[in-house]
């Protein structure tokens, strides 16, 4: 290996490896690139021809001296990247992989369809007889499922109806669901109802019956509810 001297030769200095490419190099702003002779960050590992893949590697040891390995890598052929563990001196594997269309993979999953592409949460609000309702609702969305909650009351002036809208995320096209009530001071004993696929609303029923029944001004539900969104 042959080191060029950075203060004789160049602002930017260089490493050659044994076939006299450059393998390593600092630019003026002390980026280090790793083939790659215009790094861009501080630490950046090039990739030429087809189908490259670029690993960084962190090695630490427990006490009896046995390898914890872990790998960052970047796979061009699959347009991915992946992170790899090993332990007790095993070769990493990996564990997690961030998929091209910017989904999450566990394990050694690679599909697209099983990649968790969506985790968020918030506030809905709840809308009933030309009105908002009153009160909170809170939801959380985990890739396609959604679980909503919410104490709510129906605004004075509010028509009477068994629908209720305000959903934060449409039911799924080809799926139905339901939701249930855990306190009420509904006339009609509302117990829950049904959530209707490709809706963002949903209905009320009255336990043991098969119809909806209204909710009134001023009647108060405390629900929650889950159900599949389109992805």
């Amino acid at each position: 290996m042959t080191t060029k001297i950075p203060a004789e030769l160049s602002s930017t200095p260089s490493i050659v490896d044994n076939g006299n490419s450059t393998a390593v190099t600092i630019d003026s702003s002390e980026r280090v690139g790793i083939l790659q002779g215009s790094p861009t960050s501080n630490l950046h590992i090039g990739a030429s021809g087809n189908d490259a893949k670029r690993e960084l590697r962190i090695d630490g040891t427990n006490g009896s001296g046995q390898t914890f390995g872990f790998i960052t890598e970047a796979d061009g052929e699959n347009g991915r990247v992946s992170f790899k563990v090993g332990q007790s001196n095993a070769t990493p594997a990996q564990k997690l992989m961030i998929h091209p269309d910017g989904g999450i993979c566990f394990g050694s999953d690679t599909a697209a369809a099983n990649a968790l592409d969506d985790y968020e949460e918030g506030d809905w609000q709840a809308t009933h007889g030309g009105n908002n309702m009153t009160g909170d609702g809170k939801y959380v969305k985990v890739g396609g499922l959604v679980f909503v909650q919410g104490d709510w009351t129906s605004a004075t002036g509010s028509s009477s109806t068994f629908r209720i809208g305000g959903l934060p995320f449409t039911v799924n096209s080809t799926l139905h669901s339901a939701w249930h009530v855990g306190y009420e001071t509904s006339s009609n004993s509302i117990t829950g109802g049904y959530m209707a696929s490709g809706q963002s609303y949903f209905d009320s029923v009255q336990a043991g019956g098969t119809g909806f029944v209204n909710l009134n001004a001023g009647e108060r539900i405390i629900m929650f509810g889950t159900y599949f969104t389109t992805q």
